[in-house]
């Protein structure tokens, strides 16, 4: 796996609770990548404090980013922004096992042709009713294979 430039989340911590996005987080160590991120992705690059490793983020406003997939590996996806392939590999941490398995797929079947998959990957709300009839709404990243890249 390449080195990463910038971490994707869906998340944030707010007052020492955790809060769902309903769109991308990118958190970087370099001004000039948060400043493309927020150029392609919209938001604006803010430096986060106190200081962290990764300290520039953006809170995009795009529930959807369309990616170069790199690979799959442990829990994590590395991939490339379609519209600043050159900027360099993100990543995106999951602990969701289907969402996984569809990204490990997305690598493999397009490798088999010597291509990278081209997908999107997205923050879909989705809304449930439990057995007691209450109902229940929540954020879940989610993939998709547009095809393969060039």
């Amino acid at each position: 796996m390449a080195e990463y430039i910038g971490q994707f989340h869906c998340d944030r911590v707010v007052n020492d609770r955790l809060e769902a996005l309903p769109e991308w987080r990118v958190t970087t160590n370099s001004e000039t990548v948060a400043a493309s991120v927020s150029r392609l992705l919209g938001g604006h690059p803010r430096e986060r404090r106190p200081a962290v490793p990764d300290r520039w983020e953006v809170v995009t406003s795009s529930p959807t980013v369309e990616a170069v997939l790199e690979g799959a590996a442990g829990t994590g996806v590395d991939f490339r922004l379609a519209g600043g392939y050159d900027l360099g590999v993100f990543r995106y941490m999951t602990d969701q096992p289907q969402l996984l398995a569809t990204i490990s797929s997305a690598v493999d079947l397009p490798a088999v042709m010597g291509r990278k998959a081209l997908c999107a990957l997205s923050i879909k709300p989705v809304t449930v009713t439990t057995r007691h009839g209450r109902i229940v709404q929540f954020l879940k990243p989610s993939i998709a294979v547009l095809g393969s890249w060039p």
